[in-house]
C-alpha cells in the first residue's frame, strides 16, 4: 500500500481507510482520535478517545528521530520520519483502534521545497543547522526587521524559516527556482514567486 517514495505517498486517510478493513478483527465501535508528535529527539503517537464523558489518551506508538550531518549540514530524514508515521498508523489497525481523524505536530519551522510533480527538492535541513548564520543581514536588503515582524508577528531568531529559505537561496537558487510548493508539514501552501 506504501510506496517507498515519500513524495508519491498516499495520503494518511487513504492508510487509515485500508487498515480499518477488518480481517477478523473485531474494531471497537469508539471514535478515536490520532495525534502525532514529531519532537526534536523521538516522536509518538498518542491515541485518545471520550470514555464516560473523559478524555483518555494512550501512547501507542513511540520512535526516535535523529538529525544527521551529511554534506555539512544537520539534517532530518524525512523517508524515516513518514515511514514511523505510517508504523503508527498500522499500530492503530493491530489494537483494533481505527482513529476518525488524524493531527500532526512538528517544529513549524522546518520544510521541504517541493516542484511541480510533488518530488522533494533537496533535503529537509534542521532549524539547528548553522547555515542561516548571516542570512539575517540578507533578508533584511529585502524587507526592513520591523516590516518583517509587523508580517508576521514572530519573535526575530535565527533558525525561523525565512532564514533558512534565503539560506537555501544563497547555496542552491535553484531549489526556489523549481518550487512550487513549501511543505511544512502543517501544511502545503503555494510559492509565491517574489524578489527575494
Amino acid at each position: 500500500m506504501v510506496n517507498e517514495k515519500v513524495s508519491d505517498r498516499a495520503s494518511f486517510f487513504d492508510i487509515i481507510r485500508a487498515a480499518s478493513v477488518s480481517g477478523g478483527m473485531e474494531v471497537s465501535m469508539d471514535n478515536f482520535y490520532l495525534a502525532i508528535d514529531l519532537g526534536a529527539s523521538s516522536g509518538r503517537h498518542i491515541l485518545g478517545h471520550i470514555s464516560n464523558g473523559r478524555m483518555k489518551t494512550e501512547e501507542i506508538y513511540r520512535f526516535e528521530n535523529k538529525m544527521q550531518k551529511t554534506d555539512n549540514h544537520l539534517r532530518w530524514d524525512e523517508k524515516k520520519l513518514f515511514q514511523e508515521i505510517v508504523d503508527g498508523i498500522k499500530k492503530c489497525k493491530e489494537l483494533g483502534k481505527i482513529p476518525v481523524s488524524l493531527a500532526i505536530d512538528s517544529w513549524g519551522i522546518d520544510f521541504v521545497l517541493l516542484d511541480q510533480r510533488d518530488q522533494i527538492l533537496g533535503s529537509m535541513v534542521s532549524y539547528r543547522d548553522s547555515r542561516t548564520k548571516g542570512m539575517e543581514e540578507k533578508v533584511f536588503r529585502i524587507v526592513s526587521e520591523s516590516e518583517l515582524y509587523y508580517r508576521t508577528g514572530i519573535q526575530r531568531e535565527i533558525f525561523n524559516t525565512i532564514y533558512q529559505l534565503m539560506a537555501v537561496k544563497h547555496e542552491n537558487p535553484e531549489y526556489i527556482q523549481n518550487a512550487t510548493h513549501i511543505d511544512a508539514g502543517q501544511h502545503s501552501r503555494k510559492t509565491e514567486k517574489r524578489n527575494m
